[in-house]
């Protein structure tokens, strides 16, 4: 995947979707409004939010609750590539009525 290219896709499961990216872009502060857990592919960043800066090379999880402010940013000066998985809360609180 060449860098700055996001690739969305939808889930069967109505509430779920899939980010692939790969991006040099440094992005500011922000919010998602569902949670977001994914895996850092390639590359590294540093990003900030409640839990204070944290930095992510390949293979680490990477977290996001709904309406938590974050950002992110590469290190050093190549690209990084994470794959999300981006879920409304809704889908959360009914698998944890399961």
């Amino acid at each position: 995947m060449p860098a700055g290219q996001f690739n969305m896709q939808r889930s069967a499961i109505s509430g779920v979707q899939v980010v692939s990216a790969r991006s040099g872009h440094a992005f500011a502060r922000h919010t998602h409004e569902q949670f977001g857990i994914g895996v850092m592919r390639a590359g590294a960043q540093v990003s900030h939010s409640g839990r204070g800066q944290v930095e992510a090379g390949p293979g680490y999880v990477i977290t996001v609750n709904p309406g938590e402010v974050h950002d992110g940013a590469p290190i050093g000066d190549g690209a990084r590539a994470w794959q999300m998985l981006y879920l409304d809360p809704g889908v959360v609180a009914a698998c944890a009525a399961d």
